[in-house]
């Protein structure tokens, strides 16, 4: 059986000597970790690889002028790097994302991302379900 590391790794925990369980986890917990991960870097914040993150970084602070394809093309840059470095996650049944512009969920102008992921696990077919809320640019009215 696989071992995964929890993110951020607990150095202390292992100096320490704790027990294993102290600094690892399932591996439906290590895929959810490894997806905010991505999801929350931009290019080039990974020096052994440029291009791991999310492209939606690129485009922060840009006022879309058609929310519908904006939306779109956060949902492609999203799925397009889950898929390109999670690789534990055969096939993505659900992958939905909600825009809300609500001013008191965002913390007074921007816009709030509510994204869903449904898929099943590599070689087990077991299924695996994250959702997470990003708070994203500001808009303009």
């Amino acid at each position: 059986m696989a071992t995964y590391y929890n993110i951020p790794f607990s150095f202390e925990a292992v100096l320490r000597r704790e027990r294993r369980e102290a600094f690892t986890c399932t591996v439906e917990e290590s895929i959810a970790q490894n997806i905010s991960l991505i999801i929350t870097s931009k290019f080039n914040e990974f020096r052994y690889d440029a291009t791991y993150g999310c492209e939606i970084w690129e485009v922060d602070f840009v006022v879309p002028s058609n929310m519908n394809i904006w939306k779109e093309e956060i949902k492609a840059a999203l799925e397009e790097a889950i898929m390109k470095y999670e690789h534990r996650i055969d096939v993505l049944e659900v992958f939905k994302i909600d825009v809300d512009r609500d001013r008191r969920r965002s913390g007074g102008g921007g816009q709030v991302l509510d994204f869903q992921i449904i898929g099943s696990i590599h070689g087990t077919n077991k299924k695996f379900e994250y959702a997470d809320t990003l708070f994203f640019s500001p808009y303009s009215r």
